[in-house]
């Protein structure tokens, strides 16, 4: 069992606990964790740091009030073979939102969010639906392309209670077993940014990695992945909403800063 004697996992018992995992910090990280730390809301890195060992070494690097890291050691290739695993050794109770490195959070949706947290049932995974956006001239419009057949949004099970969670380790899973769900707010969105952050080749050798590890793993995403093959009147572009547009434009800078 790990030490619980760290004020993050004291203080922050049975709230909401913010979580990414990533090999590397970035900007997209860096914008969530200002939010957070306005709404004080804990953020936990889970710092994949892959190995060639089958065993999975979990270790704190940064332990705070507002931030922490803990330092993954796997030789697992996508996160769902070792991000249970990194729940379960926290050994808390609380609220966990999961947000790819490569995704955005208004403060606004974050707020709401929170705001929430006392009002939604332990025994249910809740689900956000997220939007893959791309840039056209000065605004961000996401794709109504990108979600499967069966629903009228990409949704992505992203907000649950540690205690009544159960690991699922395959490719593509949420991570976790799905028992019960909901949906939340409409409203609230997750900023999907990879069609901005990665070209073309970067996301076609995503594809093929995910097939090496499974087949059809990849080519059954290629709408998720690779907009550029499908017709524009399929996509039927839409601009994101206001506080959407800002968090994101916000970040757009914030970036460009950082390469340039």
């Amino acid at each position: 069992m790990p030490n619980l004697s760290s004020k993050f996992l004291q203080r922050h018992n049975d709230s909401l606990t913010f979580v990414t995992v990533s090999k590397k910090w970035n900007s997209v990280m860096e914008l969530n964790l200002t939010n957070c730390k306005k709404l004080k809301i804990p953020f936990l890195w889970i710092k994949h740091i892959e190995v060639r060992s089958d065993n999975i070494e979990l270790v704190f690097s940064k332990n705070s009030d507002c931030f922490s890291i803990l330092e993954c050691k796997s030789s697992a290739t996508y996160l769902e073979k070792f991000f249970f695993r990194s729940i379960e050794f926290l050994d808390y109770e609380s609220w966990f939102l999961r947000i790819d490195s490569d995704e955005l959070l208004s403060q606004k949706s974050l707020s709401a969010i929170k705001g929430s947290i006392l009002e939604l049932n332990s025994k249910y995974v809740y689900r956000i639906k997220r939007l893959w956006i791309r840039k056209q001239d000065d605004s961000f419009f996401y794709s109504n392309n990108a979600k499967s057949s069966q629903e009228k949004s990409d949704f992505q099970y992203r907000l649950f209670y540690s205690r009544n969670v159960l690991l699922d380790s395959k490719i593509h899973s949420p991570g976790i077993v799905i028992k019960k769900f909901k949906n939340l707010n409409q409203d609230l969105a997750i900023i999907h940014l990879i069609w901005i952050i990665e070209n073309l080749n970067e996301r076609i050798e995503k594809i093929k990695s995910y097939e090496e590890i499974l087949s059809n793993a990849g080519l059954s995403k290629l709408r998720y992945y690779l907009p550029e093959i499908f017709p524009e009147a399929i996509h039927d572009w839409t601009l994101l909403n206001p506080d959407d547009q800002l968090i994101v434009s916000e970040w757009f800078m914030l970036d460009s800063k950082n390469r340039f």
